[in-house]
């Protein structure tokens, strides 16, 4: 390998590292709310997983102990799905965002180290 193409691999992971920690950054302010089917239960995270709050009404305590744990248990189970989702989207609009120089691009590699046939990175 040309240490051009060395230096570009070495420049390209350092913009990688620089575009993973503000995609981080910014995940840690991007806060997602999950609820119980009927709303009385609400449960905020950021969308790096921290705790934010928890709004609880008094419609939720109706029913008793069991129902009310149904609805918290409801609401976090949301609150995950979403953070999922959240992330997924987040990170493949990173990913698409990440500039990727022609030279790396078009490496060849060896067709059993890659595992496609296709020879190229994609």
């Amino acid at each position: 390998m040309s240490d051009k193409l060395l230096n570009d691999i070495k420049g390209s992971i350092m913009q990688m590292q620089d575009h993973m920690k503000t995609a981080y950054e910014k995940l840690s302010q991007e806060i997602v709310t999950g609820s119980s089917p009927d709303g009385s239960v609400k449960i905020m995270l950021t969308a790096t997983n921290e705790f934010k709050d928890i709004e609880i009404s008094k419609d939720a305590v109706q029913g008793g102990f069991v129902e009310f744990k149904e609805r918290v248990k409801a609401a976090f189970q949301d609150v995950t799905k979403r953070l999922q989702e959240t992330t997924q989207a987040k990170t493949l609009e990173l990913l698409q965002g990440m500039p990727v120089p022609e030279d790396i691009r078009n490496l060849q590699l060896d067709d059993e180290d890659e595992g496609s046939g296709t020879g190229r990175l994609q």
